[in-house]
C-alpha cells in the first residue's frame, strides 16, 4: 500500500482500508471516539539534497524500511522534506521514498520547503488531523505578520474545541521548536498541551517545557550533535505516550547552521 496523506484523507484513502487506518480532517464524532493504540515514527528533517542527494535519499529510505518493519501505524515529518524544492530530482526522490511507505504520513512545512507545495500535499499551511481518536495540530513555523496572527487565532480555536472534543491525546507538530516564554509557548501551556513534536535543529533531545514534553529529533539528513542520525518511536496507549529515541545511523562529522 502506498503512503497516504493525512489531510483530505477521504480523497486519497482507499475505500477498502480498515477503519483503524482511516484518518480524518473533519473531527467527526466517529473520528474522535475511535481510539486505538498505535505506533508512531517521527523523523526530523529529511532535507533531501543536503549535504548530497544520494546519501540523504538512502537514509530516508532506510528510515522508511525501519518504519515498515516495525509495522508502524503513522509517520510524522516535522518539516524540511527537501533542501531545494526547485530541483526536480529532489522532488522525485521524495516521491519515490513516500511510495514505499506502508502507513499514512503527516508532514508540515519547514524553512527549506516550498510552502505552497507542502500546503497542497498535506492540507494547507496549518491543519488539524484526527488519527485513531487522537488530534494532531500541525503548524507552520515560517508564517509571519498577519498570516502568523491568523494561525494563532486558528490554534486558539482548535485548543478550545479540543477541550470539548476531548481527544485521547493531542499532539502539536511544527518545524521550529517553540522557545520558552514566547507567545506560542504560553498558549500551549495555557491549554495544557502535553506533547510537541519538532525538528529543525538537527539535534535530538526531549525536555519538559511547562505543561508539555518537547521532542526534537535530528532526522535523516545531518546532525549537529554527537548522538547520530536518529528517529523517535512513540507507542501511544490509552493513558500514556511512551517514547524511545532510536539510532538510525552514526554520523561523525557535525554540520553548521540548520
Amino acid at each position: 500500500m502506498a503512503a497516504m496523506f493525512l489531510s483530505n484523507a477521504a480523497a486519497v484513502q482507499p475505500a477498502s482500508a480498515p477503519a483503524s487506518r482511516q484518518v480524518s480532517s473533519s473531527g467527526s464524532a466517529s473520528a474522535r471516539s475511535a481510539f486505538e493504540p498505535f505506533v508512531m515514527v517521527v523523523t526530523g528533517d529529511p532535507e533531501l539534497g543536503s549535504p548530497d542527494l544520494p546519501g540523504t535519499a538512502r537514509r530516508l529510505m532506510l528510515l522508511i524500511e525501519r518504519a515498515n518493519a516495525l509495522k508502524a501505524d503513522l509517520l510524522v515529518i516535522p518539516g524540511d522534506l527537501l533542501h531545494d524544492p526547485d530541483r526536480p530530482e529532489q522532488v522525485q526522490a521524495l516521491e519515490a521514498a513516500l511510495k514505499a511507505l506502508k502507513m499514512p504520513v503527516l508532514a508540515v512545512a519547514g524553512n527549506h520547503d516550498d510552502q505552497g507545495m507542502i500546503a497542497k500535499r498535506f492540507g494547507g499551511p496549518y491543519h488539524a488531523d484526527w488519527f485513531r481518536g487522537c488530534l494532531f495540530l500541525c503548524l507552520n513555523s515560517e508564517l509571519a505578520g498577519e498570516a502568523h496572527k491568523r494561525q494563532m487565532a486558528w490554534l486558539t480555536g482548535q485548543l478550545k474545541q479540543a477541550r470539548l472534543d476531548r481527544p485521547a491525546h493531542l499532539f502539536v507538530v511544527m518545524h521550529k521548536p517553540p522557545a520558552a516564554g514566547e507567545e506560542l509557548d504560553r498558549l500551549l501551556n495555557e491549554y495544557g498541551v502535553k506533547t510537541v513534536l519538532a525538528g529543525h535543529l538537527h539535534t535530538t533531545f526531549g525536555r519538559q517545557q511547562g505543561s508539555y514534553m518537547l521532542y526534537v529529533v535530528s532526522g535523516t539528513a545531518k546532525v549537529r550533535d554527537k548522538l547520530g542520525l536518529r528517529y523517535s518511536l512513540f507507542k501511544v496507549r490509552t493513558d500514556r505516550v511512551e517514547h524511545e529515541s532510536v539510532l538510525l545511523e552514526q554520523q561523525e562529522r557535525p554540520y553548521g547552521r540548520p
